[in-house]
């Protein structure tokens, strides 16, 4: 691939601060990316580059429909009300609240506002124009405008060419100058072909699984223009149109069908431009990301591990100086410290010593899982206060791990969620009187698994406006865990229940210290598993494990085995409501401590190993 085509793919893949040095030979192509793309690259299975992305966030597996698209902004698209994303982190809310803000905007400019009487608030032109007019105690409307709608559908002609860059003898198939011309004080509906036909083009190239929802709109939206003249449009005969005011030949315009869904000419136009450019976004996401997984990433690998390590000498300093590294030197000292302390110290310093397994098993289960998975001793963390995010945020990540913070936070985030979520579920079962076998086994009835998918979603749905409202909308999915494992559940008992969530979720419950030290020994057998059909070898930090079995087959990769193993531990240890979440994340913290020793092990660690246990 060309250079070009790297660099573009690499400023779509921004998150990271390094610079992106450019020191000759094949680190020219390094960096063209952002080092966190780089290592989002490293720490994947070859048989999962299919699932990378350049953003780092989740693909788009779900594909909008206009009806779904138009009431997640607001709109009231249905008989059953608009619909918002309560659930949402306050950065989208924003995002929404913008975007509802300007195509209202566009709405009232092409809609004409009328002032009322008195100098009041604005309101939206009647469709009777008479009745601006009437009794003569309010101003004239003011001109509908379509400018802002035109500049909508221009854009969305320019999304949908730059999905094709390099084929310009395409572009004029979208005529820019035949939405232009339509004119300001003509029916909005004559942007509609124009829409359609963007949205033809876009249909053309998007997947055949993300186009029928396009098309699925092109067969709701035709009725509402002269859809066949505006497929002649771009084609040297884009008058066939017309302008908005007539059909071209001096009759009067036919009537204006209804618009879709109820909603006015105005708001149907707008939201359409809106979403098709959407769909554009989500197009060039996806052909974007398809490049990534199919040809970058497998350069990317080939390169980047060296790449890695040259960044992190240029920031950090030489492997072979003392002064490099200082918390991952402390970082060490302390986990072998823990490891040869106590009796027969001497006896175990020399076995840590002799032996590379042992080094790498100390940094795996004591370096990574107890001092920087699990710090914190498992009391104010688990119930997400406010202490609990400064406790976090002032973890000293080794340099080592410089790369990974996100990851860190990730997954202490999960286990902490998932403790606190487990141990309001074992409050519910000790009232119901039921035991906690339902804590321990996948295979839960219909009826608990709704209060269990209800229960997970309120632990995660923060962004609620205060605690008081979080813990309330948290104790009632448990109490209504707790009625569906025993119906005839009494108001005594119910707040009792309310009471344990308050102070589980507040840190301050015994349960929790119990749960979490399961949770720390859970994450450590997995850190040290490997599959039963895989000839054991002894662990080495100089090279790490090969967390792959070169198999395309979904159901048989490395990460699919592990997460089922891993899965299977965790509903061992109570924690079956969250045991797939948890699975998720002990993978990627495998992943994350095996890369550190690809990385470093054999260029840092080792030598740090040798200087703490020899002196």
């Amino acid at each position: 691939m060309s250079s070009p085509s790297a660099g573009g793919a690499a400023s779509a893949g921004g998150g990271g601060s390094e610079q992106r040095p450019r020191d000759g030979g094949g680190n020219d192509f390094m960096s063209n990316f952002d080092p966190d793309l780089i290592h989002r690259v490293l720490l994947a299975d070859p048989a999962d580059y299919h699932e990378l992305t350049l953003s780092g966030a989740p693909r788009i597996d779900h594909t909008p429909t206009y009806r779904e698209f138009a009431k997640e902004l607001g709109f009231d698209v249905g008989g059953d009300g608009p619909t918002r994303g309560d659930d949402d982190d306050i950065a989208s809310r924003i995002s929404r609240t913008m975007k509802r803000a300007f195509l209202d905007m566009a709405v009232g400019a092409a809609e004409g506002e009328k002032p009322a009487a008195g100098g009041g608030e604005g309101e939206k032109e009647e469709e009777d124009e008479d009745e601006a007019q009437d009794g003569g105690d309010r101003p004239p409307a003011t001109p509908t405008n379509l400018e802002p709608l035109k500049g909508m559908v221009l854009e969305l002609h320019a999304a949908v060419r730059s999905l094709i860059p390099h084929r310009t003898d395409l572009h004029g198939r979208l005529s820019d100058e035949d939405v232009s011309g339509v004119d300001d004080g003509g029916d909005v509906f004559a942007l509609v072909p124009r829409l359609i036909r963007a949205a033809d083009a876009l249909a053309q190239l998007e997947s055949e699984d993300r186009s029928r929802t396009t098309r699925w709109w092109i067969e709701m939206a035709g009725p509402l223009g002269p859809v066949e003249a505006a497929s002649s449009a771009g084609e040297g005969h884009g008058d066939g149109i017309g302008n908005g005011n007539g059909n071209g030949n001096g009759l009067s315009p036919p009537p204006t069908p209804p618009s879709p869904f109820g909603l006015s000419p105005a708001q149907f136009v707008a939201t359409s431009a809106a979403y098709l450019h959407r769909k554009a976004e989500i197009c060039s996401e996806d052909v974007a990301n398809f490049k990534l997984g199919n040809v970058l990433a497998p350069r990317i690998a080939a390169g980047g591990l060296e790449y890695e390590r040259s960044n992190f000498r240029r920031r950090f300093g030489d492997f072979d100086s003392d002064e490099t590294a200082p918390v991952t030197r402390e970082w060490i000292r302390r986990l072998a410290a823990a490891k040869t302390s106590g009796e027969n110290a001497a006896e175990r310093r020399e076995d840590l010593r002799a032996a590379e397994g042992q080094r790498a098993a100390a940094v795996r289960t004591v370096g990574w899982v107890a001092e920087l998975l699990f710090s914190g001793g498992g009391k104010a963390e688990e119930g997400e206060t406010a202490a609990a995010a400064a406790a976090a945020a002032s973890i000293a990540v080794p340099e080592v791990l410089h790369l990974d913070v996100r990851n860190v936070r990730m997954i202490r985030n999960t286990a902490r969620t998932s403790v606190a979520g487990s141990a309001l579920a074992l409050h519910a079962c000790t009232i119901a009187g039921v035991g906690d076998g339902v804590l321990r086994t996948d295979s839960l009835p219909g009826d608990v698994r709704q209060c269990r998918d209800a229960l997970v979603h309120a632990m995660a749905n923060r962004a609620v406006g205060s605690q008081e409202q979080y813990e309330r909308n948290v104790s009632n999915a448990v109490i209504k865990l707790a009625r569906t494992l025993h119906p005839s559940l009494d108001a005594a008992k119910e707040e009792s229940l309310a009471s344990r969530t308050s102070a589980v979720l507040r840190g301050e419950d015994t349960v929790i210290k119990l749960l979490d030290s399961r949770m720390r020994e859970a994450f450590r057998t997995m850190m040290e598993w490997e599959p039963t059909d895989r000839e054991r070898v002894p662990l080495s930090m100089k090279t790490g494990r090969v967390l792959s079995l070169g198999t395309q087959d979904k159901t048989t990769t490395y990460a699919a085995i592990f997460k089922e193993a891993a899965k299977q531990a965790f509903e061992k240890k109570g924690f079956a409501f969250y045991a797939p979440e948890l699975a998720s994340a002990c993978l990627q913290a495998a992943r994350v401590i095996n890369l550190v020793f690809v990385l470093y092990g054999e260029v840092l660690l080792e030598p740090i190993f040798s200087q703490v246990l020899e002196g």
